[in-house]
């Protein structure tokens, strides 16, 4: 685990290369196809180095959540397991982490109609309206999605909607199951101004990249309504495209959003004492403190 561009899927190749692993992706974006160069998926050479789950299989128009990524995670990691090979799983999304190795609080099935109310309110009002919509019924969850994540805010007020009681408290009341396979916990940390350059020399490597993506995703009908585009990155590529913003303003937004994010990232995962964190100098340093890190 750890911040985006802190370098969790070198070190995660790495690390398979040396245990005879297989990874297993933890990023909510990374699940999408037609993104891999926005979403910094691992390109074709660490596919082909070791086994890697869980990437590029949805299209963005799709929905996905914690709970249907936990399952299917589970699964994968006990064939993974049974097969005499380790389980690496790796990103930076705090809440499929959660929902994977602690369980989700039982929820109130989703209904189709207020489902399809609150997409459509979504379509039509935008994301800030449908997260302030949820600060007003359950302010305890809004303090912890962000208007970005879409989704996530549409199941908090579908939940609520459903059962006139807010998500965060059908979490505090519940525990969900947790998995039967204990982890180690290992994260990557890096000083805020190293990761700050880390995150500025990603940005500048992906920016042609990412523009190329949104070219094709607009010419081919994807809108940034689609779950899979509400990542870092196409908002901004899309107003440029539009000749809303210059190319230097697309940089200079794309960066301080990552860094915004990277800080959000790092408030989650500070709570969880059982994370091991390990001090990068360098990416190299990182991977050899994996190593000689006690994985048994």
């Amino acid at each position: 685990m750890g911040p985006t561009a802190s370098g969790k899927s070198a070190a995660a190749l790495e690390l398979a290369k040396k245990v005879s692993g297989e990874i297993v992706n933890a990023d909510s974006r990374q699940i999408y196809k037609y993104i891999p160069i926005g979403s910094t998926q691992p390109d074709a050479a660490a596919f082909k180095a070791a086994p890697h789950h869980l990437y590029g299989f949805l299209d963005p128009k799709e929905s996905y959540n914690a709970e249907e990524y936990s399952k299917t995670a589970r699964k994968i990691i006990l064939e993974i397991l049974a097969r005499g090979k380790s389980a690496i799983v790796v990103g930076g999304t705090g809440f499929y982490v959660q929902a994977l190795f602690d369980g989700l609080s039982p929820l109130p099935q989703s209904d189709k109609n207020t489902r399809a109310q609150l997409q459509k309110l979504l379509e039509e009002k935008g994301r800030q309206f449908l997260h302030d919509a949820l600060a007003q019924v359950d302010p305890i969850s809004a303090k912890t999605i962000p208007y970005q994540n879409s989704q996530r805010a549409l199941r908090a007020l579908e939940v609520y909607r459903i059962s006139g009681k807010p998500i965060s408290q059908w979490r505090q009341e519940s525990k969900g199951e947790k998995f039967s396979v204990e982890p180690k916990f290992l994260g990557l940390s890096w000083n805020r101004e190293e990761l700050r350059e880390r995150i500025r020399e990603r940005t500048k490597k992906i920016l042609t990249g990412i523009l190329e993506e949104s070219r094709w995703l607009k010419s081919h009908g994807y809108t940034l309504r689609d779950p899979g585009l509400s990542g870092l990155g196409y908002k901004h590529c899309f107003q440029f495209l539009e000749k809303n913003i210059t190319k230097e303003k697309l940089f200079d937004l794309i960066y301080l959003d990552t860094v915004h994010y990277a800080k959000r990232q790092m408030t989650w995962f500070k709570k969880d004492p059982r994370i091991n964190w390990l001090r990068a100098e360098s990416l190299r340093n990182s991977i050899e403190n994996l190593f000689t890190f006690n994985l048994k």
